[in-house]
């Protein structure tokens, strides 16, 4: 399957496909407000200089590796996943490096659609050096879809992961924690939470399940960096006893609506932030936005998906199937889809609003990644 972290396979180029290797594995978790950026500098045929962007305020991919390459970067091709910057922000312009090092050619994963710093590889061009965009950026678009997408709206890409089986269930009962999807879809939801900035749940869910939330390795240790835990409240308080407030794994985020008292959730050890109660799902997001939250991913209950799927609010929905089934009183994944407006006559061909854009099987899962229709090549 490819996920985000799959896809360098699919780049022709080694040492493009090197620079987005870099970018994603330094850069997945820390990065973020900024996006994921590797470079890779190349001297007759071999690498001699290598950098992704840890952090904001830390040195961007270029400069990380020029300083590598030092000396050898004259007359050298770099690789880029993303387009040099052009401004002074807490760091200085990569062009004005790239071009003090003189190297001779730069090849460009995506051009840069911030505002503030687009522009820099017309500067390289204009001062000599041989400038490339790559025929196919979608790639390098998957590294900054978050990034680009909260420059743009102020919100996260949200990523939604359910786990069913065969009959659409996500529980045995509504008050009842149920393992669908095993081992095998918990490799799936960790390799997804470790590029994401984020986990969002509901209060009903966390109070229901009890889950930790975090992001662990192949022998079940907790992993550096890991992605801050979203608590999403909006008639239930979660107890202060809960897992996600207690056991110090990682910084944990309530969101709660500004119609609640301010002082709801004092002692709690988490942070609060207040949305408009008003502006629903969507003012909770702009709220994880402002926290700098390029990328989220949401483990819903039933009524939380519901509410994404007639928002309108998913970017991208990965389903993790396992093969057995329920039974009719078992909680379904849905509470009240909307269906089609105006048709008077019996539906006879199903609105594809979602289309698939990749799948595998993990184990004894299947897992499948579908996008909004019009969304999937973008």
């Amino acid at each position: 399957m490819r996920l985000i972290s799959d896809s360098f396979r699919i780049i022709g180029r080694p040492f493009l496909a090197r620079a987005y290797e870099l970018a994603l594995e330094g850069g997945a978790r820390t990065a973020s407000p900024n996006p994921m950026v590797g470079c890779v500098v190349v001297s007759k045929g071999v690498v001699v200089g290598e950098g992704y962007h840890e952090r904001a305020g830390g040195p961007h991919a270029e400069i990380v590796a020029l300083e590598h390459a030092g000396e050898q970067a004259k007359g050298a091709t770099v690789y880029v996943t993303l387009e040099p910057c052009n401004h002074t922000g807490k760091t200085g312009p990569c062009t004005q490096a790239l071009i003090e090092a003189q190297v001779k050619r730069v090849v460009i994963g995506v051009p840069d659609p911030n505002p503030k710093a687009r522009g820099g590889a017309k500067v390289l061009s204009e001062a000599g050096i041989d400038v490339e965009f790559v025929a196919d950026p979608r790639p390098f678009e998957e590294l900054t879809r978050g990034w680009a997408k909260r420059l743009r709206t102020g919100k996260p890409y949200v990523r939604v992961k359910l786990g069913t089986s065969l009959d659409a269930a996500i529980s045995i009962r509504r008050d009842a924690q149920t393992s669908i999807t095993g081992a095998s879809g918990a490799e799936v939801t960790h390799r997804l939470r470790k590029y994401a900035d984020g986990i969002l749940i509901s209060a009903s869910t966390a109070i229901a399940d009890n889950p930790s939330l975090t992001l662990r390795g192949i022998n079940g240790e907790l992993l550096e960096n890991q992605p801050k835990r979203y608590i999403l409240v909006r008639a239930h308080v979660p107890p202060r006893d809960l897992t996600v407030f207690t056991d110090g794994a990682a910084e944990t985020v309530i969101l709660c609506p500004d119609s609640f008292d301010e002082n709801t959730f004092e002692g709690y050890d988490a942070r609060v932030v207040f949305y408009p109660t008003s502006g629903g799902l969507n003012a909770a997001l702009e709220a994880i936005g402002t926290l700098g939250a390029n990328t989220i991913l949401i483990e819903p209950g039933q009524r939380l998906f519901t509410e994404i799927i007639n928002g309108r609010i998913l970017d991208e929905l990965v389903t993790v199937t396992a093969g057995g089934f329920l039974g009719a009183d078992s909680l379904k994944s849905y509470d009240g889809i909307a269906t089609i407006e105006g048709s008077e006559s019996p539906l006879r061909v199903m609105e594809h609003r979602l289309v698939p854009f990749d799948t595998a099987i993990y184990g004894d899962v299947v897992a499948t990644m579908w996008r909004p229709r019009g969304q999937r090549e973008k």
